[in-house]
């Protein structure tokens, strides 16, 4: 608290709360000062924050009102949304496929797949994520691309 021109002015909330001042954003009601838990989907890190909170980043959730922080979206899970209030914007990643233990993925491509597949376009052209099995003469690398194996024994038409 600060005193102005013989008024108590709350200058800062401590993390997880906002200042707000009972009226709009750019005025000030100094009867209705308070510091006010973060909504659901947002979070104030560090110090309080002044005018709102921020919103929860991608690979995170907050699903109640309080001064906590965004929860990371558990291992074997991704989120790209932002500001997300429930733990079902995590979603999981393809089948056979992990985080390593990683948590608060932001996209399906942080999912690695397991040995012998790689990271597709799903072939039901929902445009999702699959695990899929190395075509024929090619082989699975550990960052979960595909390549053949022996490129010198291909030949192109008209060669």
């Amino acid at each position: 608290w600060d005193v102005v021109d013989g008024v108590y002015v709350l200058r800062r909330c401590p993390a997880g709360y906002f200042l707000y001042n009972g009226s709009s954003v750019h005025s000030f009601n100094a009867t209705s000062q308070q510091c006010v838990p973060c909504p659901p989907g947002t979070e104030c890190p560090g110090g309080g924050c002044e005018e709102s909170c921020a919103a929860c980043g991608a690979g995170s959730y907050k699903d109640s009102d309080g001064a906590h922080n965004c929860t990371l979206c558990p291992a074997n899970t991704f989120a790209n949304q932002t500001g997300a209030s429930t733990p079902g914007v995590c979603l999981a990643c393809p089948n056979h496929s992990t985080t390593l233990g990683f948590e608060g993925l932001t996209a399906a491509t942080g999912c690695v797949c397991m040995s012998h597949l790689y990271l597709a376009l799903a072939s039901d052209g929902s445009g999702a994520m699959e695990c899929a099995t190395c075509p024929a003469g090619a082989q699975c690398a550990s960052d979960g691309s595909c390549a053949l194996s022996a490129a010198n024994n291909m030949s192109c038409p008209g060669e």
